[in-house]
């Protein structure tokens, strides 16, 4: 049996880091759009990146995690949101709870920001707006700061997140 890391990315953020890992870990690497009909029988364990869209995994990651069952799991995503929040300790949990459901065991969890396209961005602000929440010359700032995100740092940290994955 073998590991592979499938990974979900919009932007690129995510693909950065999953490329990066399976180059690591020497192991097979293929995008969520690549396994369609696919079976992950013959693996014994399983990396899997995605980014957060609006509060959770995208639709076709959410999808995808329904072919990954009674696995070892590592977990890595990218976030637009500050990582070192109350809501992204949060989101950890529940994301850990959403794979434990398909009796996976989770062995490692990895998560960094990552830079939101101007797309979302807009969106976001639009948002932000709609709910009454002021954008502070701080938000802008973070905002600023985290287009260059996932940096080398990141990459490093994701690669020793999962440098033992073996």
């Amino acid at each position: 049996m073998k590991n592979i890391v499938v990974y979900d990315s919009l932007t690129g953020n995510t693909k950065k880091l999953a490329e990066a890992i399976a180059k690591n870990l020497n192991c097979e690497l293929k995008c969520v759009g690549d396994c369609e009909g696919e079976s992950f029988e013959n693996y014994k364990q399983i990396i899997f990146g995605f980014y957060i869209d609006k509060g959770f995994m995208g639709v076709d990651a959410e999808r995808f995690t329904q072919k990954i069952r009674g696995k070892k799991v590592g977990i890595f995503y990218t976030l637009g949101g500050d990582p070192k929040s109350d809501r992204a300790s949060a989101l950890k949990e529940r994301i850990k709870e959403f794979f434990k459901a398909n009796d996976n065991e989770i062995v490692k969890v990895f998560y960094c920001q990552g830079a939101i396209s101007d797309i979302q961005l807009e969106a976001a602000r639009k948002r932000a707006l709609a709910e009454g929440s002021p954008i502070t010359p701080q938000r802008e700032v973070f905002w600023k700061e985290g287009k260059k995100h996932p940096n080398d740092k990141d990459v490093q940290e994701a690669v020793a997140a999962f440098k033992d994955f073996k």
